[in-house]
């Protein structure tokens, strides 16, 4: 955007309606709830899913984490990961470069190839991470630099949620899932989200980012 004026739409949705867990399984087992888990405990984390996937948690509380908690919470990673992908057939859980990627086990493959999408940076570049998304995500999913007036919409983020935190953009070629992952990477407690729906997955993509409140941002990849 050459002005560098974001336009920010408050369409006010709540994220944390309330669901059961199924028997048996922990809260934390819904994909959702598990990818709000990781990111408290400071485990990068990105989640790629149908938008009605992605839309609710069973409600899991913004809760403070001890160092110590997240250091043990780490220790078993692996574990965990595994134990999600028993509990969830539909989901894989799949580490990636120090980044946890939750996505449909058969996802669209035109979504997929999105996200695989490169741009090129000229010069490095610190801005806040959801205008990160905006400028750098969008453009290399949609292979050409997003138009002006792209609006977010979702819940405006109270201090304490680092939806606008700092995050350095290198120089270089990167696609568009590096680029979500650098910036969860640089920013713990944050989820990036890309969500399409079961009727026009290569049409209506969302791209964002959610704080462990459950409180996002999105935009339309194709306005």
């Amino acid at each position: 955007m050459a002005n560098g004026t974001i336009v920010a739409a408050a369409m006010f949705f709540s994220s944390m309606i309330a669901s059961a867990p199924c028997s048996g399984q922990e809260p934390e087992s819904a994909p959702l709830d598990f990818a709000i888990t990781l990111a408290q405990n400071e485990v990068p984390v990105g989640i790629v899913a149908l938008r009605t996937l992605v839309a609710h948690t069973t409600g899991l509380p913004n809760r403070e984490v001890t160092a110590a908690d997240k250091a043990a919470f780490r220790d078993v990673l692996a574990s965990r990961l595994d134990r999600f992908n028993a509990s969830n057939g539909g989901f894989r859980a799949t580490r990636d470069n120090g980044v946890v990627h939750l996505r449909t086990a058969e996802g669209p493959s035109d979504v997929s190839a999105a996200l695989e999408r490169s741009r090129y940076t000229k010069g490095a570049a610190e801005i806040p991470a959801m205008t990160a998304v905006l400028k750098f995500v969008v453009g290399a999913m949609r292979g050409v630099d997003p138009p002006e007036g792209l609006a977010f919409a979702g819940i405006l983020p109270g201090p304490e949620c680092p939806l606008y935190s700092p995050i350095q953009i290198r120089e270089g070629s990167s696609s568009a899932v590096e680029l979500l992952d650098e910036t969860v990477q640089q920013v713990p407690g944050l989820v990036w989200i890309v969500s399409y729906t079961s009727d026009s997955p290569d049409e209506d993509l969302k791209v964002g980012l959610m704080c462990t409140s459950g409180n996002t941002q999105q935009i339309d990849v194709y306005p």
